[in-house]
């Protein structure tokens, strides 16, 4: 029994060595979530420069909002008690903050163009599908059954379009995928690419070396 025991007590006390390295907290009472100052130091650190705007507090986090100030759209920054594991065991409760800057970026993004070149797709009669964030590679996907040589110059003023409205760089190495399947977000049906950083529209073969490349 006493070889149990003293199993047991170095199990536990493992256990709270790494509450005590991770930073964790016993119970949720005891984590403390970020102050708005601590949230403002969060952004500059970490995101591009931003206005603080306000906060809300919810059920067991604070979620500060920041502007962006090169493009003004708006921001979170979620402070929140989140559950600590050790080996796949709940031990306890730590601080953890998130943001969705990319995500509210895209969105953006997306509003932009959808609204900028609101003609030239209409025109063209396309038919036009989007991911859910910039930390994807294809920034939209566009239905038609144009040839590369006839969209070739259309997706040219639809990514200098998006390149204007991309005052944070971000689309370099992205890019747009035209397909005339039934599902246009589906590879197989792709046979067009428009590349942001070369500013040139390959066919699946010419797309598919340049990437190897």
């Amino acid at each position: 029994m006493s070889r149990i025991f003293k199993r047991i007590a170095a199990v536990l006390s493992a256990a709270m060595m790494s509450l005590s390295l991770f930073g964790c907290e016993q119970t949720k009472e005891e984590v403390k979530l970020k102050t708005a100052e601590q949230s403002k130091e969060y952004v500059s650190q970490n995101l591009p420069s931003a206005s603080y705007e306000r906060e809300e507090k919810g059920e067991d986090k604070i979620t500060y909002i920041f502007k962006d100030e090169l493009c003004g759209f708006e921001f979170e920054v979620v402070s929140e008690k989140g559950k600590s594991y050790f080996d796949a065991t709940v031990m306890g409760y730590e601080e953890k903050t998130s943001d969705n800057w990319s995500k509210a970026y895209y969105d953006y993004l997306r509003g932009k163009v959808t609204e900028d070149a609101k003609a030239l797709i209409s025109d063209n009669g396309f038919k036009t599908e989007w991911n859910d964030n910039i930390g994807l590679s294809t920034f939209m996907y566009i239905g038609t059954d144009k040839s590369p040589e006839e969209l070739t110059p259309v997706l040219k003023e639809l990514g200098a379009i998006a390149k204007a409205a991309d005052k944070h760089g971000k689309l370099t190495g992205h890019e747009i995928w035209c397909s005339s399947g039934e599902d246009i977000t589906k590879y197989d049906d792709v046979y067009a690419f428009y590349r942001f950083d070369t500013d040139e529209v390959l066919d699946k073969a010419a797309r598919e070396a340049a990437v190897k490349n």
